[in-house]
């Protein structure tokens, strides 16, 4: 995705964190208040497209979405707004 960026009094272009790319993660919660502002923080990232929930357990559940950068790049974005996302043998795991 694209941002706009001031540089010297003029916008600019640029490409940000890298090509979208699909990741697969499993969110990991204790409550259901919890689960609820997981899903909203993911849903207001800037750059998460085509999220998806998958199946729901009482205590995880799988998601689905894409983001420019990969898993690394949204571990970054999501560690500013409260969240951790760490990759556990290969995993992505959110809490």
């Amino acid at each position: 995705w694209k941002a706009s960026l001031l540089g010297g009094g003029q916008a600019m272009s640029a490409v940000v964190g890298g090509p979208p790319t699909p990741l697969q993660l499993v969110a990991e919660f204790s409550t259901l208040a919890q689960w609820h502002r997981q899903q909203q923080v993911l849903a207001t990232t800037p750059g998460v497209s085509e999220l998806q929930i998958g199946g729901v357990s009482g205590r995880s559940a799988s998601i689905a979405l894409v983001y420019p950068g990969g898993g690394p790049a949204l571990q970054s974005a999501l560690t500013g707004r409260g969240l951790s996302l760490e990759n556990i043998n290969g995993f992505w795991i959110m809490r």
